[in-house]
C-alpha cells in the first residue's frame, strides 16, 4: 500500500542538497536512557523523584519526532509514502521483543504465580492487540490506586498508546499532505490544534479520586506525540549541518539545559496524581522535551556530544527492552515480600536482572530479527547440504519445538485458570460481612461520588483490595445489606477508614463495643471523609468520638487534612491513626498528619506506622492490609487512645 502525493514544496535554503536518509542521532538515544533511568527510579517507589513516570511522555515526544521526519522524509525523497513498508518496519521493530516478553511472563505465571494467571490471561489479549491501556480503562483498573501484587503486564498500556499512534498517524499525516500540500507552515496549524485538543480533553476527564483514565487514553496521551511530530517539519538533523542555525551549538546547549533543567525540577516535585499535571502540566513536560530535542540533534551542541557518550547510548539503545522487562521483574521482587532485602539492595538487583534480560533481548531477538536472521536463517537452510543441512534441521526443530511447548503451556495454563481469591481479598469480605450485621443509622452516609453507603455494603458489587490486585483485577464481590432501620440509641464512635480498616472490622467492632459505627470503604481517599462528616453532622450522628484511618490509597495535602478535622471541630475526641502502606505516598502521608493534626486541639495522632514496626506477621503479602493477628493489635492500639 503506496500513498502517491502531490510533489514536496522546494525549500530555496535546502534545495539541491536534501539528504539522502534520516541521519542517526547518538543524543536522541542519550535522551531516551534518561527517560527510561527516571521511569526505572519512579517504580522503585523513591520519594525523591514523585515524576519519574513522565520519562514515558519523553518517549512519546521523541517517537512522535522520528516517525514523522522518517514519513516526511521518505515523501521529499520520493513524492510517495509507502504505508505497508512503514508499518511493517514498526512491527519487526516492536512485536518480536513484546511477544516474547508476553510469553514468558506467561509461561513465569501459570507456572510459579498462579494466583494471577486468571487476571494475566486478559492482559495477554490485550498486550498482544495492542489494546492494554483501553483494557485497563474499560475494566477500570486504576493505575494509581493497587494493593498486592500488580499486574506483570501493566506497564504495556503505554506501548499500546504508541502502536495505536504508528497506525493512525501515517493515515493523518498523508491526509495533512495532501491538504496542505506539504507546507509546514499550514501543516502545524491543525497538528497544534490536535495538541490542543488532546489537553483539554485530558483537563476535561481528569478525576481527583483516580485520573486513570486521563492517563491512560490515547485520546488524551496523543498530544506529546503530535507535539514531537509538529518539531520534525521544522527541525531536521540533516538539515542542521549548514545555514545560519548550524554555528548556534551554544544557544541550543542553553536550550536544551533548560529543557533538561525543567523535566528535572517537574519530575521532582510533580505526583502522578496531582492537578496541575493533568491541567497542562503534560503539555509542559512536552514543550521541555521538545527543548532537548532541539538541543540533542544539533551538530554543535557540546551537552548532545556528553549524551552520545557510549554508556549513555547503551541504555538509550535498549531503552526499549529495558522499559519491557522492569515492570515484571519489580512485581517479582517486592522487598521484604518476595525477596529478604531492604528497598536498596532490592533495587540493585532488579537493575541487574532488567539489564541482563533487556541484554538478551536485544542481542539475542529485536536485533537479529530486525536485521533479518529468521529470513537468512531459512535462506541457508534451504541451500545448505549434507552434514550442514542436518545440523541446521535439528536446530531448527529444537527451537520450534521448545517454542510450540512453552506456548502450549502458557495457553493451557491461562485459559484453564479460575478466579482467585486471595488472604487479603477474604478479609475484606469478612469484614463487609461483619459491617453488614452492624445496626444501621436510619440512612446511610454519601459515598465519594454522593450515593449512599451501608457501612461499606450495597446492593451492587463491591471492587476489593487484595490479591489479585484491586487495581489491576476487575475482581468483584457482590454483597448485600438489609434495609436501613431507624436506630435510638446515641452512636458513640464512628469510625472512617478504607480497606485497611474494612479488613479489621470484625476485631474493630468488638473493641468499639455495640454502640459504634464503622464506615469504611475500599479505595476511599482522605478528602472523601468530608462529605461523610457533613452527613452525620446534618443528621445529628456524630458522637463523643471519632477514628479516621485514611490516606493508604494516595498522598493527602495539608489544606484536606485541616477541612477535615475542621468540620469535627465539635467532636470531644479525634482519633487520626497514620498509615503503613507499601506505595511512595506513604511517608509523604504520615509526615503531613504529623504536621497538621497537633494543630487541632480535639484530634490526637496515632503513630500506627511505628507501633507496627518489626511486625511484619501482622500484614499480609503487601505489606499493608491485615491479618488477624495485626487486625488484633490494629483494634487494641486504637482502643487504648479512648482511654
Amino acid at each position: 500500500m503506496t500513498a502517491t502525493l502531490p510533489p514536496p514544496v522546494a525549500d530555496p535554503q535546502i534545495a539541491g542538497r536534501e539528504p539522502k536518509r534520516v541521519p542517526y542521532v547518538p543524543a536522541l538515544d542519550g535522551l531516551r536512557a534518561l527517560a527510561v533511568i527516571a521511569v526505572l527510579l519512579y517504580h522503585a517507589d523513591l520519594g525523591w523523584i514523585p515524576g519519574g513516570f513522565l520519562g514515558v511522555e519523553v518517549f512519546f515526544v521523541i517517537s512522535g519526532y522520528l516517525i514523522t521526519l522518517l514519513l516526511v522524509s521518505e515523501h521529499e525523497q520520493n513524492g510517495r509514502i509507502s504505508l505497508r513498508t512503514f508499518w511493517f518496519r514498526r512491527a519487526r521493530r516492536l512485536l518480536p521483543a513484546a511477544y516474547t516478553l508476553l510469553l514468558v511472563v506467561s509461561l513465569t505465571v501459570v507456572l510459579f504465580v498462579r494466583e494471577q494467571a486468571e487476571q494475566t490471561r486478559g492482559d495477554v489479549i490485550a498486550g498482544l492487540t495492542y489494546t492494554t491501556n483501553w483494557y485497563l480503562i474499560g475494566t477500570g483498573q486504576s493505575y494509581f490506586q493497587s494493593f498486592g501484587r500488580p499486574s506483570l503486564l501493566r506497564h504495556l498500556w503505554s506501548l499500546a498508546v504508541e502502536e495505536q499512534f504508528y497506525l493512525l498517524w501515517p493515515l493523518i499525516l498523508i491526509l495533512l499532505l495532501v491538504v496542505c500540500r506539504r507546507r509546514p507552515e499550514r501543516m502545524a496549524i491543525p497538528m497544534l490544534a490536535m495538541v490542543a485538543a488532546s489537553t483539554v480533553l485530558m483537563a476535561v476527564l481528569y478525576s481527583p479520586a483516580d485520573p486513570s483514565r486521563a492517563y491512560y487514553g490515547t485520546d488524551t496521551r496523543a498530544g506529546g506525540l503530535i507535539l514531537g511530530a509538529t518539531l520534525a517539519l521544522f527541525w531536521r538533523p540533516g538539515y542542521l549541518r549548514r545555514g545560519a542555525v548550524a554555528a548556534r551549538g551554544r544557544i541550543f546547549d542553553l536550550v536544551g539545559l533548560a529543557g533538561l533543567g525543567a523535566l528535572a525540577v517537574i519530575m521532582a516535585t510533580i505526583g502522578d496524581q496531582d492537578a496541575l499535571l493533568y491541567r497542562g502540566g503534560f503539555l509542559m513536560v512536552g514543550v521541555a522535551t521538545l527543548a532537548c530535542i532541539a538541543m540533542a540533534t544539533h551538530p554543535k551542541s557540546i551537552v548532545a556530544k556528553a549524551l552520545a557518550l557510549r554508556p549513555i547510548v547503551w541504555v538509550g539503545t535498549r531503552s526499549y527492552a529495558i522499559y519491557l522487562w522492569h515492570w515484571p521483574v519489580y512485581c517479582l521482587t517486592r522487598p521484604g515480600i518476595d525477596v529478604p532485602w531492604s528497598p536498596g539492595p532490592t533495587l540493585v538487583f532488579r537493575l541487574v536482572v532488567t539489564g541482563v534480560l533487556a541484554e538478551l533481548s536485544y542481542r539475542l531477538v529485536e536485533g537479529p530479527i530486525r536485521h533479518g536472521a529468521i529470513r537468512q536463517w531459512a535462506t541457508k537452510l534451504y541451500r545448505s547440504k549434507g552434514a550442514d543441512r542436518q545440523r541446521r534441521l535439528r536446530t531448527t526443530r529444537w527451537v520450534a519445538g521448545t517454542l510450540s511447548v512453552a506456548i502450549v503451556v502458557s495457553v493451557v495454563g491461562l485459559a484453564d485458570a479460575k478466579p482467585h481469591a486471595g488472604a487479603v481479598e477474604q478479609s475484606i469480605k469478612a469484614g463487609q460481612s461483619a459491617l453488614t450485621s452492624q445496626t444501621s443509622v436510619a440512612a446511610a452516609p454519601p459515598d465519594a461520588t454522593g450515593s449512599t453507603t451501608v457501612a461499606a455494603t450495597a446492593a451492587t458489587p463491591t471492587t476489593v483490595a487484595g490479591a489479585p490486585d484491586p487495581a489491576t483485577a476487575p475482581t468483584t464481590v457482590p454483597t448485600t445489606a438489609a434495609p436501613p432501620t431507624t436506630v435510638s440509641a446515641a452512636i458513640h464512635t464512628i469510625a472512617i477508614g478504607d480497606s485497611v480498616m474494612l479488613g479489621a472490622a470484625p476485631q474493630l467492632k468488638d473493641v468499639l463495643g455495640p454502640d459504634s459505627y464503622i464506615d469504611a470503604h475500599v479505595g476511599r481517599q482522605f478528602k472523601e471523609a468530608t462529605s461523610m462528616i457533613d452527613w452525620f453532622a446534618a443528621n445529628g450522628k456524630l458522637g463523643q468520638v471519632v477514628v479516621v484511618h485514611l490516606g493508604n490509597n494516595g498522598t493527602v495535602s495539608a489544606d484536606t487534612v485541616d477541612d477535615v478535622l475542621d468540620r469535627l471541630g465539635n467532636v470531644p475526641k479525634v482519633i487520626v491513626v497514620n498509615v503503613r502502606v507499601n506505595r511512595e505516598w506513604q511517608d509523604s502521608v504520615d509526615a503531613t498528619l504529623a504536621a497538621r493534626v497537633p494543630a487541632h486541639p480535639n484530634a490526637v495522632l496515632l503513630d500506627w506506622f511505628a507501633a507496627s514496626d518489626g511486625h511484619p506477621e501482622y500484614f499480609y503479602d503487601d505489606g499493608t492490609h491485615l491479618r488477624p493477628a495485626g487486625a488484633a493489635a490494629y483494634a487494641a492500639f486504637i482502643q487504648s487512645a479512648m482511654r
